[in-house]
């Protein structure tokens, strides 16, 4: 715990007990401010399969998520978006999400490129990355979890099962995790 003695103040002064407690009542203020602020950045949905990009969208409106959802059909698509390159220059109209759900199996560059490359950027490692693919393969799954994702799913095979899915994922990632701003 931080205490107040012995502190200096910015001109030298001893802070006072009402300094101490507007400052850590700011402080307080602003980690609200930055979990609320989780919940309401934009989603990046990495997926080349323009069927499975609607129905994972329909399901996140399903489970009450309300964000913005941005689509990148491919690895370099999401890696242009991140970078905000291209047509994802303006930071206003393609902000930086909150959570990116990332295919594997993606044209040009394959999912697990696009990991590594976000994992290799200070300014994008709080991003939660969730890996939603179809394989099923151990290698995969190792892989993906030794470049730094936060989660790997198996895409569900029913589309109910999908919006159980987008339900857990928005209970347990904006409702109960707590992120390093917390």
């Amino acid at each position: 715990m931080i205490s107040p003695q012995g502190a200096k103040g910015l001109k030298g002064k001893e802070p006072t007990e009402s300094d101490w407690k507007l400052s850590w009542a700011m402080l307080l203020d602003w980690f609200r401010f930055a979990r609320a602020m989780l919940p309401h950045l934009p989603l990046l949905l990495v997926e080349d399969n323009e069927d499975d990009a609607f129905l994972m969208m329909r399901s996140l409106k399903a489970a009450g998520i309300q964000q913005m959802i941005h689509v990148a059909a491919d690895g370099q698509q999401a890696i242009d978006y991140l970078a905000g390159q291209g047509r994802y220059a303006n930071r206003e109209n393609y902000p930086l999400p909150s959570v990116i759900f990332l295919d594997l199996k993606l044209p040009f560059k394959s999912g697990h490129e696009v990991l590594a490359w976000i994992r290799n950027r200070r300014e994008l490692s709080e991003i939660i990355v969730i890996v939603l693919t179809s394989s099923n393969q151990p290698s995969d799954l190792r892989e993906a979890y030794r470049l730094g994702a936060n989660s790997y799913a198996v895409k569900p095979a029913a589309a109910q099962q999908l919006v159980d899915f987008a339900t857990a994922f928005k209970r347990y990632w904006f409702d109960f995790n707590h992120t390093s701003g917390d």
